[in-house]
């Protein structure tokens, strides 16, 4: 708060009271950086950024990068808390991934796709979602390798998901 509050009786309902607050808004941006090591992963340094009132109503920006020997991952994303002036949440996600695990004869995995969201709520505390999500996947077994005799070719497909949520 800036100042005390105002507080006057509405001339038109004396069962109200007009209240005029005015307030600063606080910082809503978070940046990350990390660097570390991982058995899996080896070396990487990662970086993120992310505001939550991005356009001045609520709105959430952000943008990932992990940077490692064997995992790379990108990501950048958007939402919007209240859509068409109603509680509807919706956003999206668009993602880069890029995982080498052929040194320990593993598999190579090089994925990008789109998360589409969206939300409401129903009554009281109630709220659902729904994340539809959509990626193509490109995967390499190493010739020889456990995952080869098992899983088959390499090859390159689509995954298609939808994922409901009821919470409260």
């Amino acid at each position: 708060l800036e100042k005390d509050p105002e507080i006057k009786p509405d001339p038109n309902d004396p069962t109200k009271m007009d209240v005029q607050v005015n307030v600063k808004e606080l910082q809503r941006n978070n940046i990350q950086f990390s660097a570390g090591y991982s058995g899996y992963e080896g070396a990487f340094i990662a970086f993120g950024y992310s505001t939550v009132n991005f356009l001045g109503a609520g709105e959430t920006l952000e943008f990932n990068v992990q940077q490692g020997k064997l995992v790379k991952n990108y990501s950048f994303g958007f939402s919007e808390p209240y859509l068409f002036d109603k509680p509807i949440t919706a956003g999206f996600t668009v993602y880069k991934k890029d995982i080498d695990y052929t040194t320990y004869s593993l598999y190579k995995n090089k994925s990008q796709g789109i998360n589409l969201s969206v939300g409401t709520r129903l009554f009281g505390m109630w709220r659902a979602s729904a994340i539809y999500n959509l990626q193509r996947v490109q995967i390499e077994y190493p010739e020889g390798s456990y995952y080869a005799a098992i899983y088959g070719e390499s090859g390159k497909y689509y995954e298609s998901s939808i994922t409901p949520t009821l919470y409260r």
